[in-house]
């Protein structure tokens, strides 16, 4: 195993929030955060460091039939914003994926 070091809780950096990252090769090796928490109420970027542009769908609809949450697509370098999260709920965890290479899958958990 040996993953990765927790975050220091209660970061008073003030930044920009939890980010969902796309890395170099990303349509081979899907998101370089697979996993992401995020607080219910926060902020989520979307941030795309591959050529290809690269976005993020929810896999649940919302009643409108619209993804539950979603980004643009972002081209290299971009940071785009992740729509809808007032939608989710705390406590569950959601699917997402990339509209254009959906094979790069990633979950959402939500506190």
């Amino acid at each position: 195993g040996g993953g990765a070091p927790a975050p220091a809780p209660g970061d008073p950096g003030g930044g920009s929030g939890a980010a969902i990252v796309a890395g170099p090769g990303a349509v081979y090796t899907t998101y370089a955060t697979p996993a992401m928490t995020v607080e219910k109420g926060g902020a989520l970027s979307f941030v795309n460091l591959d050529a290809p542009q690269h976005d993020v769908t929810a896999d649940d609809k919302a009643p409108d039939g619209t993804p539950l949450f979603y980004s643009r697509l972002g081209g290299l370098g971009e940071v785009v914003p992740v729509e809808g999260l007032d939608r989710v709920q705390a406590g569950k965890s959601y699917g997402f994926f990339c509209s254009l290479h959906p094979g790069m899958r990633g979950t959402l958990l939500v506190r």
